[in-house]
């Protein structure tokens, strides 16, 4: 999920916000633990590290910076809430409510966008990717529920139309040629990298999901975000289990070089 961040501090919109929700298998309290514990986020979000209690820390991990945000909701099993620090004071709540004994449902509030270009932006990334990573928590919790996890974050520019971005993300992995059905069975490939082996999991317009079973057990998904002047891929991977890290190792540097080399992320067209 990717967009332009604002350079600085515009006022708050109050009155826009994204709110989704899904269906996930599990209790209230293995859902709690996949949304408001690090280990549980990063196994289906971005790295985050959280520090759980009112007034406590939620930090988001990419390569090289990092994000915190202050909780400010805590209600173990209920409800989770935080708010990112700085100029970007976006705010994330999660609400889980048990809807029988094997299910939840998951409602999340992304509020706090500014006014302008920049901001408006940023919200049309989120909006198209929020949906990608539900899915994410929706397998993550039918599969792998309490499994560590080692995720391969891949991303990189694409050209301005999402469509033909779509199209070279898809030939990019072996799959140009390929009819994406629920069910069928896959091979995603690079030059000098580990296959990515699984079936898919369900299909979008931009987007595909995937559960893997090579060269580990895993959630996978591509999409191309954003709608000109700019578009992006994402090419996200899970790794779950005990060999996780091991796995993991392994498959990132030569998948990072050929996604870095399709689709780099100085482009011409980009927005700065």
């Amino acid at each position: 999920m990717t967009g332009t961040r604002s350079t600085s501090p515009a006022p708050r919109d109050q009155g826009r916000a994204i709110d989704l929700e899904v269906e996930v298998e599990g209790t209230p309290e293995q859902v709690w633990q996949a949304i408001a514990t690090g280990p549980g986020v990063t196994a289906w979000y971005m790295p985050m590290t959280i520090d759980g209690r009112p007034g406590g820390t939620a930090t988001l991990h990419l390569e090289g910076p990092s994000y915190p945000a202050t909780i400010d909701g805590w209600e173990p099993g209920r409800r989770f809430r935080y708010t990112a620090e700085g100029d970007r004071a976006l705010a994330f709540e999660f609400l889980v409510e048990a809807r029988s004994g094997v299910t939840c449902v998951v409602r999340v509030v992304n509020s706090g966008f500014g006014e302008g270009d920049d901001w408006d932006a940023e919200y049309d990334a989120m909006q198209q990717g929020w949906p990608l990573f539900l899915r994410v928590l929706q397998l993550h919790l039918a599969h792998f529920p309490g499994q560590p996890c080692a995720p391969v974050l891949l991303q990189g520019m694409g050209v301005p139309s999402r469509d033909e971005t779509w199209a070279s993300l898809l030939d990019a992995v072996g799959l140009g040629s390929v009819v994406l059905h629920p069910g069928a069975a896959v091979t995603l490939r690079a030059p000098a990298a580990p296959d990515l082996t699984g079936t898919v999991d369900s299909v979008s317009r931009h987007a595909a999901w995937f559960l893997l079973d090579g060269p580990g057990p895993g959630v996978a998904f591509l999409a191309a975000e954003g709608d000109g002047p700019w578009t992006s891929v994402s090419a996200w991977c899970y790794l779950y289990g005990a060999g996780a890290e091991a796995t993991a190792a392994a498959v990132a540097p030569p998948w990072r070089a050929h996604v870095a080399e399709r689709f780099p992320a100085e482009q011409p067209h980009a927005a700065g």
